[in-house]
């Protein structure tokens, strides 16, 4: 039957591998063996788990962070075994590859979610809307009995969707373009192995035997074959010419293809070249790359996923309407260009903007003991008649 296993393929994993148009079988965790999807995965994955979220609320002051609430701590503290950056990296790249990422909200009696358990997202193979408009997911476990998960207790993130239900595959999107990668590395390797040397005919000027034929290849292979012999000189007897078949890498513009395949895969991911080391044809200065990283891969790649993780922990985590708000902190990936972040926290403490021991507690340094210090300070030409409105810069 169509629906017998026996024609499709499998990974060792045990995934359905899909073939597209290159012919070269896909699946979310094969694609990986392209070292663009690669690096584009890790950037994503690593990304979201350097930047740990806090649970946020509303006070008679402002906001502040509430480290006490359920919310941040299973955040932080996912499961037994998992730490909350491994648990949000995992999440990242199922969500990069996946395009979606599930997480069953478990309860052990101290509050409505003291565990997020990661579910793999082949495991999940129904999606379904409810009469009152939530969703359920039929969960599948290989060693378990199958059982419906309902919305109350599903942290789902997802990517690109039409749907608004589930993500897209990413590994399907994109699985011409990995192919084709895949292929291009395949005959750089084949290239390679053969000694850089291309495939031809020998051509002889007259008429050989079936011996001296033979005598003929074996002695042309011995002569220029293989990689240990690239440079090598050889004689070929009876007259012969040596007639190419095959292009050079240079003549069929393997290096043209590989770059477009490249920075069609990355725009495809929505990860910039810059931050995986690919600048195309443009040389970067030190000053631009490091510009393409922060409006780039910050602004343009972290940023909005990040918005999204937010929003979808906020649904499930928090009660509708209790003031509190789930945010990540994306300070750490500017944790290495200490001069620009010292000079912003100089200019955030220069106005009425944030108090030096909120500056000093960002870069983990011990407080001041003066409460002069806790509070912004406004600049003497800001500060108006009223008493109350904090105290001035001298």
């Amino acid at each position: 039957g169509s629906t017998d296993n026996r024609w499709y393929v499998r990974d060792i994993s045990g995934y359905v591998m899909e073939s597209g148009a290159s012919g070269v079988p896909v699946t979310a965790d094969s694609i990986l063996r392209c070292g663009t999807v690669l690096a584009a995965v890790r950037f994503r994955g690593d990304s979201w788990a350097m930047c740990p979220p806090a649970t946020i609320r509303k006070t008679a002051k402002g906001r502040e962070e509430d480290p006490g609430h359920y919310s941040q701590a299973v955040l932080r503290n996912p499961n037994k075994r998992q730490t909350g950056n491994r648990w949000r990296h995992l999440n990242g790249v199922w969500l990069a590859t996946w395009g979606n990422a599930y997480n069953e909200i478990v309860s052990l009696g101290r509050s409505f979610a003291d565990e997020l358990l990661p579910i793999h997202p082949s495991l999940i193979t129904h999606v379904q809307e409810r009469a009152d408009g939530s969703l359920r997911y039929w969960y599948a476990p290989p060693a378990s009995p199958a059982r419906w998960i309902g919305q109350e207790s599903m942290l789902h993130f997802r990517d690109m969707s039409v749907d608004g239900i589930s993500g897209l595959e990413t590994y399907r999107l994109i699985r011409n373009l990995v192919g084709i990668a895949l292929l291009a590395e395949q005959h750089a390797a084949t290239f390679l192995r053969k000694g850089t040397r291309i495939s031809g005919l020998l051509v002889p000027s007259g008429p050989l035997t079936r011996p001296q034929r033979d005598d003929l290849l074996t002695s042309a292979n011995a002569d220029l074959g293989g990689s240990s012999n690239t440079g090598a000189l050889g004689v070929l007897p009876y007259g012969v010419d040596l007639k190419p078949l095959s292009l050079s890498n240079r003549d069929n513009q393997f290096g043209e293809l590989s770059d477009q395949t490249i920075g069609m895969i990355l725009r495809a991911m929505g990860v910039p070249g810059v931050v995986v080391g690919w600048m195309g044809d443009k040389t970067a200065t030190y000053a631009s790359a490091d510009a393409f990283f922060e409006k780039g891969g910050i602004k343009h790649c972290v940023l909005p996923i990040l918005t999204t993780v937010e929003a979808e922990e906020e649904k499930s985590l928090l009660l509708p309407g209790d003031g509190r708000q789930i945010k990540h902190n994306l300070d750490a990936l500017q944790r290495a260009n200490w001069k620009d972040r010292i000079a912003g926290l100089v200019q955030a403490t220069g106005g009425p903007i944030m108090s030096v021991n909120e500056a000093r507690e960002i870069e983990d340094y011990n407080p001041i003991d003066n409460p002069r210090f806790d509070e912004p300070h406004i600049p003497s030409n800001m500060v108006g008649a009223s008493a109350d409105q904090g105290p001035a810069m001298p």
